[in-house]
């Protein structure tokens, strides 16, 4: 890790570019013997936090890296959701206006980054009940116990496992194509050398 922000600074310096250590962090996954240690990029120190935000995504250093990201989807769905009841509650063809704003606006959101991070089973669970309500709300019966083989196959919703899964595949199918060179084909490599499983793996094992 130092080496490589010695690389960054020294980048940096001949470009004349100034970075900004605001804008990065560190988080410690696991205890190390270099935890007291300050990193540092332009003779900056870099932050220790116990989570961070990159690329629209919060990491954390617990036992779920993803545990406060979580939280985000599940507010986020259920804030959709009530949009959703305020926007189409008066409107001419309810049906169609909650079948296209869910699949505008929340799937989106939802399933961004899913090709590369693993919801929790529970998180997952939670997801699917709030896509059957607003498919309940888009067929005109909010508050009754339809089958949920009748609402995904009037609304034409996948779920949110189905979506999961064929973004996975499709990233795989992107790793097996790149050299051994690239990052995410090498630490694919190093992880079956190691017999690291993955949480993609360990979620179908508890499911």
């Amino acid at each position: 890790m130092v080496t490589l922000l010695e690389v960054v600074s020294s980048f940096g310096d001949q470009m004349s570019l100034q970075f900004n250590p605001s804008k990065s962090a560190i988080i410690e996954y696991a205890p190390c013997r270099d935890s007291e240690k300050e990193f540092e990029v332009q003779s900056r120190a870099l932050p220790t936090l116990n989570s961070y935000k990159y690329l629209g995504i919060t990491l954390c250093d617990g036992k779920n890296y993803l545990e406060e990201q979580e939280k985000v989807w599940e507010s986020k769905a259920e804030k959709v959701l009530r949009q959703m009841h305020a926007k189409s509650l008066w409107r001419f063809n309810r049906f169609e206006v909650t079948k296209i704003q869910w699949k505008s606006t929340a799937v989106p959101g939802l399933t961004y980054a899913n090709s590369v991070t693993t919801m929790s089973a529970k998180l997952r669970r939670r997801l699917e009940t709030l896509q059957r309500e607003a498919g309940r709300w888009a067929l005109g019966e909010p508050n009754a116990n339809t089958a949920i083989e009748f609402i995904d196959g009037e609304l034409g919703w996948s779920t949110f496992e189905a979506r999961e899964a064929k973004s996975k595949l499709i990233y795989q199918a992107r790793i097996n194509e790149m050299s051994e060179t690239r990052w995410p084909k090498a630490i694919q490599t190093m992880m079956k050398i190691a017999s690291i499983p993955t949480k993609l793996l360990k979620e179908k094992v508890s499911s």
